[in-house]
């Protein structure tokens, strides 16, 4: 089986669906990890503190340099792949959209669409192209999976809604594919927030609560092990490793079935 995790951004998958990732590969299962908005980190990024300061917080946790996100998912993946028992032709593989985070994103004129942690969390911008850009390719019929995890889109971070939105939208018309919502980590630490983001699922479409399948001893460690890996945004949720290992497993992976 070919199962295919839809991500906002480098990190997304595997912070919310490390230990499924695991489980899926020691069953025998191909896991794609897509992240949509994959592109590279602007030479010339909008001048707006927000920007400044987190660039700031991702170098000092990653040497004095802005990271490679898409080299850390790879580790990730790795990290994950090896822990592994399963047939040697089940794997992680990292696939990553040119698209551009949300706090890089840009007006026609110029200005930041997303200049603030504030505009992050809500409505996409009028002018954001984003949603336009991933209607113009069919690009769930080209994965060919057989199984799909989407983001519930927990605290509402406008990245997520869009990604949510998107593959809702491809999914009319393939009653065959079967579909599920995952609980966005760390957010989804905040139980307010989950119910929230429940409650908002777009029209159209219902949720029936996932199977209740508890995390092994083995996949928790192997969803640890990878999410180390992101050494660049980790500082921006936990003072430290031991504090990321303590919430992973004190909050676990949730997800829904998307009836559609």
């Amino acid at each position: 089986m070919r199962v295919l995790i839809l991500a906002p951004h480098f990190d997304d998958a595997v912070y919310s669906c490390g230990a499924l990732v695991s489980r899926r590969v020691a069953q025998g299962h191909t896991v794609v990890m897509m992240t949509v908005c994959g592109g590279a980190i602007p030479d010339q990024p909008p001048a707006n503190r927000f920007v400044r300061e987190l660039h700031a917080r991702w170098r000092a946790a990653n040497g004095g340099e802005l990271p490679d996100r898409q080299a850390e998912e790879r580790a990730a993946a790795k990290a994950l792949s090896s822990s592994s028992s399963g047939s040697m032709a089940a794997r992680v593989q990292v696939i990553a959209l040119p698209f551009l985070d949300a706090i890089y994103r840009c007006a026609e004129a110029g200005e930041a669409l997303y200049p603030s942690g504030g505009q992050l969390n809500g409505a996409p911008h009028p002018q954001d192209s984003l949603p336009r850009q991933l209607r113009a390719k069919d690009w769930l019929a080209e994965m060919a999976c057989e199984e799909l995890y989407l983001p519930l889109a927990v605290g509402g971070h406008v990245d997520h809604r869009i990604v949510r939105d998107e593959a809702l939208a491809a999914l009319t018309g393939r009653p065959e594919l079967v579909a599920y919502a995952y609980a966005d980590f760390p957010y989804s630490r905040r139980r307010v927030a989950v119910a929230e983001a429940v409650a908002r699922f777009p029209a159209g479409f219902s949720l029936l609560p996932g199977p209740s399948l508890p995390e092994t001893e083995g996949e928790l460690l192997a969803k640890i092990a990878a999410m180390r890996e992101y050494r660049s945004q980790n500082s921006s949720f936990w003072l430290d490793d031991a504090a990321m290992a303590a919430e992973v497993r004190a909050t676990a992976e949730t997800y829904w079935r998307v009836c559609h």
